[in-house]
């Protein structure tokens, strides 16, 4: 099973805006990304043209974005999602696909991930399927009850057939409606010859799209790090920087987390960074590369222990890197077994028992003349 996650206002969310007392439309290529949410209340969509918007209540700034200045805030959300698979696909900084064994462990997902969201006060939609197109569809096209954003493979045809066709970006969409198909499921169910008459070598892709099936396959990432981060200012319990003293038992918490994420990742790690954020400071950044890769708490703490700055600090992030393969175990089926030679019964020394100088002399002595 495919989950889809998205955030909503994430570019907002992490944008630092110039005019504070201003509203934002956030593009990339000429295309609305994001937006105030305060526009929304007044109409305003992402299909809207930017053209139309002058002056509201507010004044309406449009700055271009690069969506890869965002990917850094991403990592927190990939760290969460990485607790439950590691097969993950990152389609922009705001969504990213999971695969889950089974059911059960999307809705375990999907409940998680929407507690989340609360707790972090933001927006999100979320669906499961057994494609990437069809959770994709069920985030922007169901309620979000958990439960009821999943599509199991025998509900899919039905699903389809519920959607607009015109909520898919199909160049070919203007074409298809005049030709009366108004839902995705209905692709599905035209002959292949009629199609080809009409799209030519994109009949077979129209068809697979109609049956809920992937143009591009799930591609999981390939995970080059883990981090840990933890902002002191924000904790509920502190509300301050620490001291090095205070900042200890934190380091050890995260390190154990870093070890868990390897373990279950079947990896280890050679290198360790830490970033250390001090009061109106520059951030400090530490690195150490170990003698040998490990996904040993107790190695990593003894190396992140010797890091961390000596001063005050409200924010730190652990990372683990140069990551490998954890080494396969070979079993060996043919043990070596120490094996006593047994000494002749005859002889009074046997293996453990000292005998005295006398008897080795007299033992000797029999055996050169005797």
């Amino acid at each position: 099973m495919i989950v889809y996650c998205g955030l909503r206002h994430f570019y907002i969310h992490h944008f630092s805006p110039p005019h504070p007392d201003s509203l934002y439309i956030l593009t990339h290529n000429n295309q609305t990304w994001d937006f105030s949410p305060e526009l929304k209340d007044l109409g305003f969509t992402n299909q809207m043209s930017l053209s139309t918007v002058h002056y509201l209540n507010k004044p309406v700034h449009i700055i271009p974005i690069q969506l890869g200045d965002f990917y850094p805030y991403t990592e927190e959300w990939l760290n969460f999602s990485l607790q439950y698979t590691n097969s993950i696909e990152v389609e922009y900084p705001h969504a990213w696909y999971l695969k889950l064994p089974n059911t059960g462990m999307c809705e375990q997902f999907l409940h998680d991930f929407a507690q989340r969201l609360q707790i972090q006060d933001m927006g999100g939609i979320w669906g499961g399927g057994p494609s990437k197109l069809v959770a994709k569809l069920a985030a922007h096209n169901l309620h979000h009850r958990e439960k009821s954003n999943i599509v199991l493979p025998e509900q899919t045809s039905e699903f389809l057939n519920r959607i607009p066709l015109d909520r898919l970006p199909l160049p070919e969409l203007d074409h298809l409606l005049k030709l009366g198909i108004k839902r995705i499921g209905e692709l599905a169910n035209l002959p292949l010859n009629e199609l080809t008459a009409h799209f030519g070598l994109r009949s077979e892709a129209l068809q697979k799209i109609g049956r809920g099936e992937d143009l591009i396959p799930f591609q999981a990432r390939k995970i080059e790090e883990f981090h840990w981060e933890m902002d002191f200012t924000t904790q509920s319990d502190l509300l301050r920087p620490v001291v090095y003293e205070e900042l200890t038992p934190y380091v050890r918490l995260g390190v154990e987390d870093l070890a868990q994420r390897l373990a279950f990742s079947k990896k280890t790690a050679q290198g360790l960074r830490i970033m250390a954020v001090p009061p109106e400071q520059e951030p400090y950044l530490m690195k150490r590369t170990l003698k040998e890769p490990t996904n040993d708490p107790r190695v990593l703490e003894r190396a992140a222990l010797q890091l961390i700055p000596v001063g005050t600090v409200k924010k730190i992030t652990l990372s683990v890197t140069k990551l490998q393969p954890e080494p396969t175990v070979q079993l060996n089926i043919f043990p070596n077994r120490s094996v006593r030679n047994i000494l002749p019964k005859q002889l009074p020394a046997q293996i453990g028992i000292s005998i005295p100088r006398r008897e080795r002399i007299l033992e000797m002595w029999k055996e050169l003349f005797l």
